[in-house]
């Protein structure tokens, strides 16, 4: 029979592979919410208020974009504006934009052939080492890599 001490490491035991098994699932299948984003026309609910913010962002991803101008698009002060849209959208105002930075990325990666260099920077990334940075944390590949392996995919 097992004593008290030996119940308790069983379940400390279970719940550590419970939080590795959450772990392992988070990594290898990020969520589908916070790659996707979201679109202006397509704001229902709570998430209408943000439409000013979103389509500034959208307009102006290229430059430098504030909170604090965000925020006075929707009539909200800095702090209420980033709980605000993290609650609501699930990613906070900075990550959203850089999705948007990234989406246009890609979509220039693919249809252009500039320099990963010249798109990092005409997508709002202080530097070429930034973007390749941040792209590879958010694709898992650098923009070079995402090029040619899409590139090689519309071809087949």
């Amino acid at each position: 029979e097992k004593t008290g001490s030996d119940k308790g490491g069983e379940i400390i035991m279970q719940c550590m592979a419970e939080e590795m098994a959450v772990l392992l699932v988070r990594h290898y299948y990020p969520h589908n919410a916070q790659s996707e984003i979201a679109v202006p026309d397509r704001l229902c609910g709570d998430q209408s208020r943000f439409h000013p913010a979103i389509s500034h962002m959208q307009e102006n991803f290229a430059g430098r974009v504030s909170i604090e101008e965000l925020a006075g698009l929707t009539r909200m002060n800095s702090f209420h504006f980033i709980r605000c849209f993290k609650r609501v959208f699930n990613i906070s105002p900075y990550n959203y934009l850089t999705r948007v930075r990234i989406n246009n990325a890609k979509r220039l990666l693919l249809q252009s052939d500039l320099p990963a260099a010249v798109i990092g920077k005409s997508c709002g990334f202080q530097s070429a080492s930034r973007f390749s940075a941040v792209f590879l944390k958010d694709t898992g590949l650098t923009p070079s890599q995402f090029r040619k392996e899409n590139s090689i995919a519309s071809k087949v």
